[in-house]
């Protein structure tokens, strides 16, 4: 992956010559697209991996514009992208079971993926990270996606109090003053008739 300096013709997501162009937080990087096989993706195994790809793209879309309150960004990473690397493992192995009946042709729906989820988080309390942000404590989904996200500062100088589903956040100071915010750009929810099948 190299980083392209000159990107004046190059939109956000671009082709040329089997080069991939992209944006990430204002950079623009390029990488040269694999030639596979198509045979390649045909094998149960593929299959399998394609279905978590899918299961967990609808749980990041459902959660769009709360990884910015939650995660910090890196150079080449959004903060959603933060949140999956670090729990890749884990969404999987939550989403697994799920995963064969996509496979099988049944529809999933994004309540179906956000209840494997919170089932698997109630039986590890702390093998999917909910947010790991500076200044803050490290905290841990145990459960359903809660509705408000308390993100506690280790000093006390601060707590920010983010409300899911909204995109919004609210800081709050030992003194009682407050501020909010919310993330730009945020797409509507999901519904929980969406559902994504082979």
């Amino acid at each position: 992956m190299a980083q392209v300096r000159q990107t004046n013709t190059l939109g956000f997501r671009a082709t040329l010559d089997n080069v991939v162009y992209y944006t990430v937080n204002g950079k623009t990087y390029a990488r040269k697209r694999p030639i596979m096989p198509r045979a390649m993706f045909n094998t149960p195994a593929a299959k399998k991996r394609q279905s978590l790809f899918k299961l967990v793209g609808m749980h990041l879309r459902f959660h769009h514009g709360e990884f910015d309150h939650l995660f910090d960004k890196r150079s080449s990473w959004t903060a959603a992208n933060a949140y999956h690397k670090r729990n890749a493992q884990a969404l999987r192995a939550a989403l697994d079971t799920l995963a064969d009946r996509m496979v099988a042709g049944d529809m999933i729906s994004t309540t179906e993926v956000e209840n494997a989820i919170a089932t698997y988080a109630t039986a590890n309390p702390t093998a999917i990270v909910l947010a790991d942000k500076s200044p803050y404590e490290l905290k841990f989904l145990t459960g359903s996606w809660p509705a408000t996200i308390t993100l506690s500062n280790a000093s006390g100088s601060r707590t920010t109090i983010v409300h899911t589903n909204k995109g919004v956040s609210t800081t709050v100071f030992p003194d009682g003053a407050s501020s909010s915010g919310t993330t730009p750009g945020q797409p509507p929810q999901g519904n929980d008739d969406d559902a994504i099948g082979e």
